[in-house]
Formats: structure tokens, C-alpha cells, sequence
């Protein structure tokens, strides 16, 4: 993507616009899709949609130089493909749906969670016997894609595998319950001991022995990041190895940790799980995260001086990669580092000029989080995936609409148990899928819609 952008720009600028045009096609396609087969409710869907790309977590990381750009927009259009394929049941959409959910793999292997979305399609066709096309129509574009993924990594890794690198969360996920052992080399037992003594004493007892939800999310939170520490010691053992020939002794050391603590693990999934959830309250104020960002790139150079040191962060083994990068860096901070509307105090603190739209904006912004950013909206969501799953007994899985907004909700739900198992639930992972909340609105208002008229029948009769 970045090679394609650059090959008319290489600037931060355009890798932004592009992902901001790429928004601007997806919502035309879904609102084409709506008005195909919700005309009615053109209005609130357009509502919904309008609120979710207008969150400042939206705004913030769709301009960011980070997968989320591609990767929320492809869920999108994954989802749109699924309103199309299910209400015109045409084979050519099913084979897009199926292509969809691999590329949003390929793009973001984070997306693993959309299987769970193929099992229950499969599932739906099962009990509405559908043909054997349609199965294949569902699953061969994703498994051909995804098999070719794990063929490249094979090749170029020697690891046949979607990615070698997620289940290095688990580090993080068990960074304040692994322990050294007899078992581990000396320089692994080394790094352990060397980032537990990073942590604060109480911090491992409270994990093993408390369950306060707040406190045990501050904990694993504020201690998740410490897995760099534990690689970065460890692949220090051989500079010449890449993060794969050391991945069979962190996979002992965080099973070896599973396996003692599970409980700890389960507090993990479940105080995760419920703050996915909950996330929907939290606030992010724009203008402070973009000072916070030009503060990093233009004034502490905090990414040159990382690439300058090299190491595992930056997740290659490749030294030349880092100079490449840096090289990229220095030149947008030579040719963009003066904004008219920035200033940098004498103590190096970033300060964003008031004018008039800005201004505009801060009262929008204060709108929209009283408005959007609250805990009804998690209530119209369970409200509203209840009713779907209610409105799919009572039809015998032969009412669409409700079979929609199901998998729309199952989209949400599979995403918080995949981050729970394996992440820390921040806001950058929940927004991703917080359309479902919106797309409440809209397919609560249809299920009354059909209620009333149903009775209104029943009335007449």
C-alpha cells in the first residue's frame, strides 16, 4: 500500500489523503447498499455511519501511518458484503464476502476473529440447506488466500503460519505471572528476572490474589509493554538471529506460565472482556493527540532516535530497514516541521493555535461524546442483538434482517473475546468495530417497524 502511495508521493500527507479517500469509497458503497434494501431507513443508517467515522479515535488513527486505515474500512466493506450476500443470496457476493475476510487478514491478521463468522454462516446454510456452491462460494476464496499467505511465510520464514508474531502477546498477556525455572537457559532466566524487577512489588501478588476489575485492567495495562523488554533481552543472546529462532523458548516460558496461573489468565480474558465493552465511555480529545504526535515525530525525534538504536521494536532483523525508515523520518521533519498554527514553548511542550474552526470543532467534539460516547449505546446494542437473536428462533432462521444484525453483533463480540484472549482491551482495538453499536439504531427502529405492522395484520384479520 505504502509503495503504491509513494509511488506519486512519499509523504505522511498522502499516505493520510489516500486512507481518507479509501473511507470516503467504503461509506458510498454501504450507503448504496442501504438504499438497495433499506430505502426507508436511508436516514438513520446514514446517522449511524456518520457517527462512527466521526469519532475522534476514527479520525485520529485513519490518518495515522498504522494498518487501522486499511484495516476499518475493510471490516466495512466486509460487512456491507455480508448485507448484500445475504439479502440477494447471489453467488458473486459470497465469493467477495469470503475474499473480503482474507484480505482483511492479510492487511491485519487481527481479523482471525471474522472466521468465527464464517463458522456460523456455515452453520446458517447447514439448517437452510443451501447448495453445495454456496458452501464452496463461502469458504474457497478465503482458504486459498489465506493457505497462499501461510505458503509466503514458509518460504520467506520458514514458518507456515498467517503470522509468526501474534502469539507474542502472549508475553505481554503473562508478563506479570511468568517465572524462572531450571528448565530455560540461563539468558532467558536472566531477561525474566531482569523485567519482573521492573515491576511494582504489589503488582504481582494483587494479580494472583485480588480481583478488583479496575485495578487488574490498570495492572496488566500498565505492565503489557514490558514484553519488549523480556524479546529484547533475550534475541541480545544473538544478534545474528531473527525473532523466530528464539520463538520456541518464549512459547515455553508464557506456556509454562498458562499452565501454572490459570485463574490469573482467566481475571485476564474477563476483566479484558468486559472493558472492550464498556470502552464506548471513553473520550479522546483530538488536538491533544496531535500535539502529542508532533511532539514525538518534529520536536523529540522519538522515532529517529529509536531507529538509530535499532533492536527488536521495530520488529526486523535487517539493520539497513531501520536506516531506510529514519532516513524517511529526518525528511519530513526537515520539510514539515513548521506549522503555522504550532508552537513549541521554551520547556518543549506543543501548543495548537485557536482559531475559528477549531473552535467549531471543539464544540462538535463536545456534542458528539455527550451524544455518542455513553453507555446507552452499549444498552441499545444488547437490546437490539437480543431482539435479532429472538426475531432468528421465532422465524427458524428465515427472517434476513435479523440474521444480519445477529453477525454484525457477532463481529463485535468475536473481536472482544479474540483481544481479551491474547491483547489488553484499549480503545484502539474496540473502535474498530463500534459501528455494531451504531447499526443499533437503525435495525431497532426496522424490528419495531415489522413488529407494529405484524400486529397492525393481526388487528385487521
Amino acid at each position: 500500500f505504502l509503495s503504491l502511495v509513494w509511488m506519486f508521493s512519499k509523504t505522511l500527507y498522502a499516505v493520510s489523503l489516500i486512507q481518507s479517500l479509501f473511507t470516503l469509497f467504503t461509506v458510498i458503497f454501504f450507503l448504496w447498499t442501504i438504499k438497495k434494501y433499506y430505502r426507508s431507513l436511508m436516514l438513520f443508517f446514514t446517522i449511524a455511519i456518520t457517527v462512527y467515522i466521526s469519532s475522534s479515535y476514527f479520525i485520529i488513527l485513519e490518518a495515522a501511518l498504522l494498518t487501522e486505515g486499511l484495516f476499518v474500512n475493510l471490516l466495512l466493506i466486509t460487512t456491507t458484503l455480508l448485507i448484500l450476500a445475504l439479502k440477494s443470496n447471489d453467488l458473486k457476493y459470497w465469493i467477495l464476502f469470503s475474499a473480503s475476510i482474507a484480505v482483511t487478514n492479510i492487511v491485519r491478521p487481527a481479523g482471525l476473529f471474522l472466521c468465527g463468522i464464517i463458522i456460523l454462516l456455515i452453520i446458517y446454510f447447514i439448517f437452510r440447506k443451501y447448495k453445495l456452491k454456496y458452501f464452496i462460494s463461502l469458504i474457497a476464496p478465503f482458504s486459498l488466500l489465506i493457505i497462499g499467505l501461510c505458503f509466503y511465510n514458509y518460504i520467506t520464514l520458514r514458518a507456515f503460519t498467517i503470522t509468526p508474531f501474534g502469539e507474542t502477546n502472549l508475553s505481554g498477556v503473562t508478563i506479570t505471572f511468568i517465572e524462572p525455572s531450571p528448565e530455560y537457559p540461563q539468558y532467558a532466566n536472566d531477561a525474566i528476572n531482569k523485567v519482573l524487577a521492573t515491576i511494582p512489588k504489589k503488582d504481582i501478588p494483587y494479580v494472583k490474589n485480588s480481583f478488583g476489575v479496575t485495578k487488574l485492567y490498570d495492572i496488566f495495562l500498565n505492565n503489557f509493554h514490558k514484553e519488549i523488554y523480556l524479546i529484547d533481552d533475550i534475541m541480545k543472546q544473538d544478534t545474528t538471529k531473527n525473532y523466530t529462532y528464539f520463538q520456541p523458548v518464549l512459547r515455553k516460558i508464557y506456556m509454562d506460565a498458562l499452565k501454572k496461573y490459570p485463574l490469573v489468565y482467566a481475571k485476564f480474558f474477563l476483566v479484558n472482556f468486559y472493558r472492550f465493552f464498556v470502552n464506548i465511555r471513553k473520550e479522546v480529545e483530538y488536538y491533544g493527540e496531535l500535539a502529542k504526535d508532533y511532539k514525538r515525530i518534529f520536536v523529540e525525534k522519538k522515532y529517529v532516535e529509536a531507529l538509530g538504536k535499532g533492536g527488536w521494536q521495530q520488529v526486523s532483523s535487517d539493520e539497513s530497514d531501520y536506516e531506510k525508515i529514519k532516513q524517511f523520518y529526518k525528511e519530513e521533519i526537515e520539510q514539515r516541521g513548521n506549522f503555522e498554527n504550532i508552537s513549541v514553548t521554551n520547556s518543549g511542550e506543543v501548543e495548537i493555535k485557536s482559531t475559528f474552526l477549531k473552535s467549531v470543532y471543539d464544540v462538535f467534539q463536545l456534542i458528539y461524546n455527550i451524544l455518542f460516547r455513553n453507555i446507552l449505546w452499549l444498552i441499545m446494542f444488547i437490546l437490539t442483538f437480543s431482539i435479532s437473536i429472538y426475531r432468528i428462533i421465532k422465524s427458524m432462521l428465515n427472517e434476513t434482517d435479523a440474521v444480519i444484525f445477529f453477525l454484525i453483533g457477532a463481529i463485535f463480540i468475536s473481536k472482544a473475546m479474540l483481544v481479551s484472549l491474547v491483547e489488553c482491551s484499549i480503545e484502539r482495538y474496540s473502535y474498530t468495530v463500534e459501528y455494531a453499536y451504531y447499526m443499533s439504531l437503525p435495525f431497532l427502529i426496522l424490528f419495531f417497524k415489522k413488529s407494529k405492522t405484524k400486529i397492525s395484520s393481526t388487528n385487521k384479520l
